[in-house]
């Protein structure tokens, strides 16, 4: 069924042929890109402050241009079904409305204006996108890039200089970059353009079973350049280091294996890219297995630093929610709130806890944090309705639930605006699938 939705004649999946398919093309394409301009520069101690600057990303240009190209062919809107716009409409109310009472409401009504303009982009997805061929090429290509640059800067262990582009200056000694190794011998981990090496671990996650399922829907001629991609992302994988990655996507391999063993018709087309993937990683851990060790050792001295700030950041959580439970502190003012309770402290200090549901509750409250799980368990609703009657066919809604997974030891998914790009991919993926799955019929 999926497979009827991708065509074979590959070029006029991958190619863009007017000016809105290709500003589609490009809004996925440069998805991880922090490419951006500084409207409102904010610094503390000297230092730039990340979470209270306001930006402008080229991808929210690229939304902002696809949305009205749309708008100009008045369209009739057709919104996902109502049990999944209404909770994400109405938290996207309550974000807003609640930005007011928070400790920075400039920021918070910045932040909320971002996921405002992330919900008209998944409406022009869900309304134009026919067949997934038009996300899957750019997803892949998109991701090919971020692993091949992030391979490129470990290599040389330091940032490849193009600044231009969005790329975080990078080097070994430099305060708040994350390395792996020991004093003498520091190493940066890969992140491409990225802002943190465990968002290239999970981009990558992400992007592993929409990979799969274009692998299995092409010709044999494209199959190769797949392949190659499909080693330069077990490669990168593994020199993100990032460990709630490798256990999201060791996961998905797992259950996409389990599909594969039932599903003889078209299994062994999958074996290969898998394979391929889980070389290009073994590959990388044999060359840097001190420092893939290092990740798991409690007696390494950056690794027990990174204990002891993830158990400190539990007990900041704990401050910061107090007085905050019912409508927490406001979207995007955590690190703002941490600051309040330790000041005089270096900026790179003040960081999100790991944890997307934790960092919902004392941003958004109860109230943000109920209505926005509301919305998760619809949404893994919707999935589980797709899965029963497709049986082989439902696999792409596993990059969403990888997000939700990963978000346990995580937050970028909610804090940064790459990972709240990919939470509005993840959605439409699901929804589009879901209408394929069930011959075009919606789930009510």
């Amino acid at each position: 069924m999926t497979k009827g939705i991708i065509l074979t004649r590959w070029w006029k999946s991958f190619w863009p042929r007017t000016f809105e398919e290709v500003v589609l093309w490009l809004s996925i394409f440069m998805l991880p890109w922090q490419l951006r301009h500084t409207f409102y520069f904010v610094a503390y101690g000297g230092n730039y402050y990340e979470y209270a600057s306001v930006h402008l990303y080229a991808t929210d240009l690229l939304i902002i241009i696809l949305l009205g190209v749309w708008l100009l062919r008045r369209p009739k809107v057709q919104l996902p079904p109502k049990w999944i716009w209404q909770p994400l409409v109405l938290w996207l109310m309550w974000i807003t409305i609640t930005s007011w009472s928070g400790l920075d409401p400039q920021n918070s009504l910045q932040q909320a204006a971002h996921y405002w303009l992330m919900f008209g982009w998944l409406l022009y997805l869900v309304n134009n996108v026919k067949d997934l061929r038009r996300i899957l090429w750019p997803l892949v290509w998109g991701v090919g890039l971020q692993a091949v640059w992030g391979i490129a800067q470990f290599a040389v262990n330091h940032d490849l200089g193009l600044h231009l582009l969005g790329e975080s200056p990078l080097g070994p000694d430099q305060g708040g970059v994350a390395v792996v190794g020991d004093e003498a011998h520091r190493q940066i981990r890969a992140q491409g353009l990225l802002p943190h090496p465990n968002m290239l671990g999970g981009l990558l996650a992400f992007a592993v079973v929409p990979f799969l399922v274009l692998y299995r829907n092409v010709s044999q001629r494209r199959r190769g350049w797949l392949l190659l991609l499909a080693g330069f992302m077990g490669i990168a994988l593994v020199l993100s280091f990032s460990r709630a990655s490798w256990a999201v996507v060791l996961t998905v391999l797992l259950i996409v294996g389990a599909v594969v063993m039932l599903q003889r018709k078209w299994g062994r087309t999958l074996w290969l890219p898998m394979a391929v993937l889980l070389l290009g990683g073994m590959v990388a851990m044999a060359w840097q297995w001190p420092n893939v060790a290092g990740r798991f050792s409690v007696a390494s001295p950056l690794e027990q630093r990174s204990v002891e700030d993830r158990a400190a950041s539990w007990n900041d959580w704990k401050q910061v929610i107090n007085g905050y439970e019912f409508a927490g502190v406001g979207t995007g003012n955590y690190t703002q709130a941490l600051i309040r309770l330790r000041p005089d402290q270096l900026v790179w200090t003040y960081k999100p806890v790991h944890n997307i549901y934790l960092l919902m509750t004392a941003e958004n409250g109860v109230v943000g944090t109920a209505i926005w799980l509301w919305l998760a368990l619809s949404v893994f609703w919707l999935w589980l309705k797709t899965a029963k009657p497709a049986r082989f066919e439902w696999w792409l809604g596993l990059a969403g639930l990888g997000i939700l997974a990963g978000g346990l030891a995580d937050h970028w998914a909610v804090s940064f605006q790459q990972g709240r790009l990919l939470v509005f991919l993840a959605l439409a993926l699901i929804i589009l699938e879901s209408r394929v799955l069930l011959g075009g019929r919606e789930v009510k």
